[in-house]
């Protein structure tokens, strides 16, 4: 029967509900709330937010256990989150979190160098 498949997608948009959550209190701008397991997020440093947002996506994939897309929404650079694998669980959100944290602390650094 399809009960399987919808628990797996049950599971997916509740994780995406909970990345979503972590992200906001790591201080993330969130898009609007997702209809699917697809959302995006980016932290808002005015006129710099754009190259900000870039080296951490940069530092996330330089990492490698994790990944994360990008795009554009009204002009303005965003990452996204697209949980989609029947094998992700939660454990793999909390290491992609932790992951997000070190190199949103590894980013903010490099910028107040630059400033």
């Amino acid at each position: 029967g399809t009960a399987p498949v919808a628990a797996c997608l049950e599971e997916k948009l509740d994780l995406t509900k909970y990345i979503r959550l972590k992200l906001a209190e790591l201080g993330f701008n969130l898009g609007p709330e997702p209809d699917l397991s697809v959302t995006y997020f980016w932290m808002d440093r005015g006129e710099e937010s754009d190259n900000f947002n870039k080296h951490l996506l940069r530092l996330i994939h330089d990492d490698g256990s994790s990944y994360f897309s990008s795009t554009r929404i009204e002009g303005k650079f965003v990452i996204r989150s697209a949980i989609l694998s029947f094998r992700t669980r939660i454990s793999s959100v909390d290491r992609a979190i932790d992951l997000i944290a070190v190199c949103l602390d590894k980013t903010q650094k490099h910028f107040e160098k630059a400033s």
